[in-house]
């Protein structure tokens, strides 16, 4: 009972932390991988667009583009965990799992290797290059 009321707590305690800075565990565990505190780190920023781009510009940070309210930047890792307590953040997203391969069989139920070869009725071939 007492290891269930541990780990609650702990569990607790580290959501109340990464709301409060909007570095989810993943993004902490990438930047202490990090040696070098100058480089510039890949990021996905939720809020105000307009006050994430004169912060990440004040930072000597890159913003790289942003669609309605979400920007990728560049930021200084030494920068990330104080920008990301800033108001008109609302969340940092990020994942650090590999992206895994489609199956192959999935072009067959799909119906995607007809349409790849051109067969008829088609006149071409469509790959979507």
């Amino acid at each position: 009972m007492r290891i269930l009321f541990l780990v609650f707590l702990l569990v607790f305690c580290s959501s109340l932390s990464a709301q409060y800075s909007k570095v989810n565990l993943g993004l902490k565990l990438e930047l202490e991988k990090q040696t070098d505190k100058e480089a510039m780190f890949p990021l996905f920023v939720i809020g105000d667009v307009s006050q994430i781009k004169l912060e990440v510009q004040k930072l000597k940070g890159k913003v790289v583009r942003s669609v309605n309210n979400v920007v990728q930047v560049e930021l200084p890792i030494k920068h990330i965990e104080s920008f990301s307590s800033n108001k008109f953040v609302e969340s940092i997203p990020y994942s650090f799992s590999k992206g895994q391969t489609l199956s192959d069989t999935m072009t067959i139920h799909n119906n995607v290797t007809p349409i790849h070869n051109g067969l008829s009725p088609l006149i071409q071939a469509y790959t979507g290059k």
